[in-house]
């Protein structure tokens, strides 16, 4: 199905207003600085105006979804941090640590992920390869063994069916 010309727009939107300020000139200046938040999972929040999420949820997949309640993007998923040594990684939300630049952010076309009853309307990041990189210059960072999941796809959930909360989306949209 093709995206109405509204979602378009916004995708191009989000795309310019989410990059990173680590070593690079912000893309607006209505971008607060990226953050870091570890609740189990890892995962990098990504502020996204309602005006800006309501258009690329007006794609017609997204019936009966409800937008998430925070935009992010999960790095480590929360059964890879499970039983690992964490380092030095705080709890709770933090800054990017220097020296961890993160790439320029943009996203792909927008789709839709089913499992069982469950559905996800997410975008995927483009830059698989530099945000894995990223996600290893934090793990080197904060004294983790290794990169628990060397093989993650990178998306944002925009909407779901569990009444928008974030950590109920689904997880892996490539199973």
């Amino acid at each position: 199905m093709a995206r109405t010309k509204k979602a378009e727009k916004a995708l191009k939107a989000l795309s310019k207003t989410s990059s990173s300020t680590g070593g690079h000139k912000p893309a607006s200046s209505r971008l607060h600085a990226p953050l870091l938040e570890r609740r189990g999972a890892l995962v990098l929040v990504v502020a996204v105006s309602d005006h800006k999420l309501e258009a690329l949820l007006s794609d017609p997949r997204c019936e009966g979804l409800s937008k998430v309640q925070q935009c992010h993007i999960t790095l480590i998923a929360a059964a890879k941090l499970k039983g690992i040594d964490v380092g030095t990684m705080p709890v709770g939300r933090f800054p990017i640590p220097e020296g961890a630049a993160l790439p320029k952010i943009s996203f792909g076309n927008g789709a839709l992920a089913r499992r069982n009853k469950r559905k996800t309307y997410f975008v995927p990041v483009q830059d698989q390869y530099g945000l894995q990189c990223f996600v290893e210059r934090l793990c080197h960072h904060f004294g983790l063994p290794g990169t628990p999941e060397k093989r993650r796809f990178f998306h944002m959930s925009l909407a779901n069916n569990a009444n928008g909360s974030p950590f109920q989306s689904i997880g892996d949209i490539t199973k």
